[in-house]
């Protein structure tokens, strides 16, 4: 069963970057580019992991991360931070509530790593 990531980011362009290097590696991929759709989203479809912005124009990441831990469906779902903030610990983070951080930029094979840590490989 192919793996379902969702790549929560305000900027198009980059979100569209990583999904066609994630559905190229074999995973099944949605795009949301507004933090007010992902918590519906997330209860109303199966991902298996969550490719988190940190600093969205409605909302940050750290937000999103609390709720999802609150929710039974959602509490246990991987989900890795991508920000670009590198004055902001690693354990910062997973004091919210990530799985795990990607500081920008990072090479494809650091993504890659990261999400084969939770999901193993896409198919």
């Amino acid at each position: 069963m192919t793996k379902k990531i969702m790549i929560v980011d305000d900027d198009k362009g980059y979100s569209s970057l990583i999904q066609y290097k994630l559905q190229n590696g074999g995973y099944e991929t949605e795009v949301v580019n507004f933090a007010s759709n992902v918590l519906r989203l997330a209860m109303d479809k199966n991902y298996d992991l969550i490719l988190l912005d940190h600093q969205m124009p409605d909302v940050v990441g750290s937000h999103i991360c609390d709720y999802f831990r609150s929710e039974e469906k959602l509490k246990h779902m991987p989900i890795i931070v991508v920000t670009g903030h590198h004055e902001l610990a690693e354990e910062v983070f997973k004091n919210y509530g990530a799985t795990d951080v990607i500081y920008k930029p990072f090479e494809d094979v650091e993504l890659f790593g990261k999400i084969k840590k939770y999901l193993g490989d896409p198919a």
